[in-house]
């Protein structure tokens, strides 16, 4: 949930402006949701994070009524609460990311009523924010809150193509127990198509990861010009062969608009 931050607590407290009670209380909740444990106790948490016992058990039941932390009854452990999922989940439907996309979207769907997605990188996976349906009778249904192997998905790949090469090496290695349709290429032909796709600006899925399924992905760029979603429209893949081009087009016209609305200046438009 949270990406735990590698600082002491002496580093919170050089800030300026700052809080001690709240900095306290983020450093638990960045601890906990790093750790792989499921629960703690008070004096594993003090110790761990070189804080007070009491303070730690004060904050710990503060949070309990906001049902951001749970306690175990049986074994009077602390546990990550629903309240800090419910929080995430409404971050993600309130995304401007999510909002431009619907927004651009919408109006657009009515003339080209394909399964069209935004994703973003989410815990090293292909995540869909926000989804619209097919309304085609063959069609491919990919449901708000998907989780995908990147390296197997064309929106993946875009968002791949904004990370280092290391970096990209290392979710090349985590994906490859990931059941796909057809065996995945070499990395170094990976890293390839990635460079490939970083000249192009758009990437494709073609029966990779599914039979009969294809897809075309462009990046979703900010105000500086940093890649922070990528769209695709997947299709059949006999609808994809006969219309190719116009599903290029209209997912970079789809990927421009959004950008756009997140306050990217696209040089077509300069």
């Amino acid at each position: 949930m949270f990406e735990f931050l590698q600082t002491s607590y002496k580093d919170f407290m050089a800030y300026k402006n700052s809080v001690p009670a709240v900095e306290k209380t983020m450093l638990i909740l960045k601890h906990m949701s790093a750790s792989s444990k499921s629960e703690w106790g008070v004096t594993e948490l003090a110790s761990e994070l070189n804080l007070n016992k009491s303070t730690v058990f004060s904050i710990l039941n503060t949070m309990i009524s906001f049902e951001f932390i749970d306690k175990n009854p049986v074994t009077d452990k602390y546990a990550l609460g629903s309240g800090l999922f419910n929080l995430v989940n409404s971050y993600y439907k309130k995304n401007p990311i999510r909002t431009a996309f619907e927004t651009v979207v919408t109006p657009f769907h009515s003339k080209l009523p394909e399964c069209i997605n935004c994703f973003i990188l989410r815990n090293n996976m292909a995540y869909i924010l926000a989804s619209f349906s097919s309304n085609y009778v063959l069609r491919v249904e990919m449901p708000e809150g998907t989780y995908m192997p990147p390296i197997y998905s064309s929106a993946g790949k875009i968002l791949l193509s904004s990370l280092n090469d290391s970096d990209i090496e290392e979710i090349y290695l985590q994906c490859l127990h990931e059941a796909s349709a057809k065996k995945p290429p070499s990395l170094l032909e990976f890293l390839l198509q990635i460079n490939t796709i970083r000249e192009q600006g758009c990437a494709f899925n073609l029966s990779e990861y599914e039979n009969g399924i294809c897809s075309v992905a462009v990046p979703v760029r900010n105000h500086n010009s940093q890649i922070v979603a990528a769209v695709n429209i997947v299709v059949p893949e006999i609808r994809f062969k006969n219309n190719r081009n116009m599903y290029i087009d209209s997912c970079k016209r789809i990927g421009r608009e959004i950008s756009e609305h997140l306050g990217y200046l696209s040089p077509t438009r300069n």
